[in-house]
């Protein structure tokens, strides 16, 4: 979790709610709107009233991802409280041929084992002025809660893909417009709670499954235009998510 790096950061989560961001130690009531502005690039992805859904993008191919201790209310709006976290993605590059890759293999001791691999590639497709930067992923989270009612081993398993487009063009240097285009599944077969007191990783408790399936779709197009003294930003985006929750809570 790249959060634990920052001070006066913190990420929980609970069974029956998305997971939620606080900066200096600020949170809302359970089931209630977020006092932390989440934002992909430019675009705010806060629920209004109740959260539906947390943003959890892939780290690939991101740029940067900022930690703003608030209040920032004035450049993000009223969710952004006590701060705001962007998730920048990489730019196109023009004229540049560029692609990038990761895999890697995740084995756990007391639990299953799962690939994650991604690429990305940049293509240019009218000299410098047009470019498509395109980026795709697919990870498994081995599961380490068995669940003894149920009779499955390593139950919280994770699978996550997701995709993103970004078409950028650039005509003469002070104008750029970019449109851009992601989108990301999670699918979490059952819960991570062990409800013991020994210490074993297991649930004995639940005698059903709590999956957890989120997706969000999500459409930008931003356009810039630089003066000697001023930048001119239009922004416009269109964000769809849902969010399928079941939890047991026999325990």
């Amino acid at each position: 979790m790249l959060f634990r790096s920052v001070p006066g950061v913190n990420y929980t989560e609970s069974g029956d709610s998305p997971g939620e961001v606080t900066i200096r130690g600020i949170s809302s009531a359970p089931g209630t709107g977020f006092t932390t502005g989440v934002l992909f690039g430019d675009v705010s992805f806060t629920d209004q009233y109740i959260p539906i859904s947390s943003l959890d993008p892939n780290p690939f191919d991101l740029k940067s991802v900022d930690v703003l201790k608030g209040p920032q209310g004035t450049l993000f709006g009223a969710s952004a409280l006590n701060g705001a976290i962007r998730y920048v993605p990489e730019p196109v590059r023009y004229g540049v041929w560029q692609t990038r890759y990761f895999g890697q293999y995740t084995s756990l001791t007391d639990g299953g084992a799962a690939p994650a691999y991604g690429g990305v590639l940049n293509a240019p497709i009218l000299g410098d002025t047009l470019a498509l930067r395109v980026m795709g992923f697919e990870r498994e989270n081995p599961g380490y809660i068995d669940n003894i009612r149920t009779g499955e081993e390593n139950a919280n398993r994770v699978n996550q893909g997701g995709a993103r487009g970004i078409l950028g063009w650039s005509p003469i240097d002070p104008l750029e417009v970019n449109l851009t285009y992601a989108w990301q599944n999670t699918h979490a077969a059952d819960s991570g709670v062990a409800d013991n007191t020994d210490g074993s990783l297991s649930t004995g408790n639940r005698p059903r499954a709590s999956p957890n399936r989120t997706n969000y779709t999500l459409g930008n197009l931003a356009v810039k235009y630089d003066l000697d003294w001023a930048q001119v930003v239009s922004d416009s985006a269109y964000v769809h998510k849902s969010n399928h929750n079941f939890f047991d809570a026999t325990s």
